[in-house]
């Protein structure tokens, strides 16, 4: 009697159990506002149709972007599949533009809704769901995509979220690649993923590392948050195994246009192959989110820099400031009061004092690159003049100085610089002179052919 008068009431739930009369489906517009979830489905299905046989700046797209989420986000879970569909067709039919255009406004009420309905559903509107995700990354909306992931899905509760949410950032990164989902403010975001207490998410997580490596190689260390040394250890063994260099993106944003994408592409092959000079390098850099340094240089770190200080007071200043430079890109800014202080020390009492001083011009020169070509211009009589210093705690880091203008601020064959080496070849001390065509051999065959005319000249 129970399970006959169950069945009697589920049969009367047209709103759950519609169309056992066989009634057709109402138009468009009522059936995605329908109680009735499959007439809903069908609309999604039909407007999903529309969308993928329509150019991508057809009105029709304006006109349901307010709704795209809202049908992703159904609360059944058969028209949810065809509303997460609904929403992959969407984003990857509209015309790209530069801003995001009218899905700027949306790509964060989207990305959450597929994150949390999507990422909870069947495999199939999983995958479709991390597809949609990375498509914005064609909008110039990848990052803000990114943002929502990060707050809605790495803290969840539920593993079954967090797993999809850190994948989606590794399909994302090998698709579209780091300038248009620069890791390093995701890779922070994953700290305590790393200790998750599921080891999917954990296996999940070392796989967006790796991907990371593909693109940046060692460097990647630089961005990684604070971990355990068996973390480290782990990494360093994962890393063992993995070719870096060779990474290339599968697509490029579409909002481009056609002849920007292939010279996006043309320069991408350029940086992996190496590429001009600096070629990889600055590739890398690109990928790494600048560190303003300047404003953690408090009135201590400059008052333990006076003259009247003692030799241990500056170099504890300096071994702060050279911790602070080892971030591999720094901010742009006003450098001149550092770099001014840094060159008075060059004629230090102490040589510690003296080779730390141009350590740290040496990380300014390779973290600012050509933002730093004006001082590097300015500092180069010094330097040449000071590798007439016989000892190496002061000639060895003049050279590295040296060699990282040659490779990132100027070059060689600019009149400016070849008239200082002149001056070099000319110098009383034959130390210098000789460091000087070291210093021209090593760096030349880097150089474009006219430079090389021009130093030759």
């Amino acid at each position: 009697l129970i399970f006959k008068y169950f069945f009697t009431f589920t049969k009367m739930d047209g709103a759950e159990d519609p169309g056992q009369d066989n009634t057709p489906p109402p138009p468009l517009e009522q059936a995605l506002v329908s109680q009735n979830w499959k007439f809903r489905k069908f609309g999604y299905d039909e407007l999903d149709t529309k969308f993928s046989a329509i150019k991508g700046n057809d009105p029709l797209f304006a006109k349901y972007v307010d709704k795209i989420a809202e049908y992703a986000g159904d609360s059944n879970a058969g028209a949810q599949d065809s509303g997460i569909k609904l929403c992959f067709t969407f984003i990857s039919r509209l015309d790209a533009v530069k801003g995001g255009g009218i899905l700027s406004e949306y790509v964060t009420s989207i990305t959450n809704t597929l994150v949390e309905k999507g990422f909870g559903s069947k495999p199939r509107s999983i995958k479709i769901s991390m597809d949609a995700i990375v498509e914005f990354g064609g909008h110039d909306l990848g990052e803000q995509a990114l943002n929502s992931v990060i707050h809605k899905g790495f803290n969840h509760k539920l593993p079954k979220i967090v797993i999809p949410s850190v994948e989606v950032c590794t399909q994302a990164l090998s698709t579209y690649g780091p300038k248009v989902f620069k890791p390093a403010a995701t890779l922070k975001a994953m700290k305590p993923l790393f200790d998750h207490k599921d080891g999917k998410v954990r296996k999940a997580v070392l796989s967006y590392v790796a991907e990371i490596y593909r693109w940046m190689g060692p460097t990647v260390k630089s961005i990684l948050p604070e971990l355990r040394d068996a973390q480290i250890a782990e990494l360093d063994a994962l890393f063992q195994t993995i070719e870096f260099g060779q990474a290339k993106p599968l697509k490029f944003p579409r909002f481009q246009g056609a002849e920007q994408t292939h010279t996006a592409a043309a320069s991408g092959k350029a940086a992996a192959s190496g590429g001009a000079k600096g070629g990889g390098d600055d590739a890398i850099l690109d990928m790494l989110e600048p560190v303003d340094i300047l404003k953690q240089l408090n009135r201590e770190f400059w008052n333990a820099l006076a003259d009247d200080t003692s030799w241990k007071d500056k170099k504890g200043a300096l071994d702060t400031l050279l911790n602070l430079l080892k971030a591999p890109k720094l901010a742009d800014g006003d450098y001149a009061d550092l770099v001014r202080k840094l060159k008075s020390l060059f004629n230090d009492s102490n040589v510690v004092v003296i080779g730390l001083s141009i350590q740290a011009i040496t990380k300014l020169g390779s973290g600012l690159r050509k933002a730093f070509a004006k001082h590097a211009h300015n500092l180069l009589p010094a330097l040449i003049d000071m590798w007439k210093e016989k000892r190496p705690q002061v000639s060895k880091p003049v050279t590295e100085a040296l060699d990282v203008f040659a490779k990132y601020c100027y070059s060689i064959g600019e009149e400016r610089v070849c008239t200082e080496l002149d001056k070099g070849f000319k110098h009383k001390v034959v130390k210098v002179k000789i460091d000087c065509l070291q210093y021209i051999a090593r760096n030349l065959p880097e150089e474009p052919k006219e430079s090389i005319q021009s130093c030759a000249q």
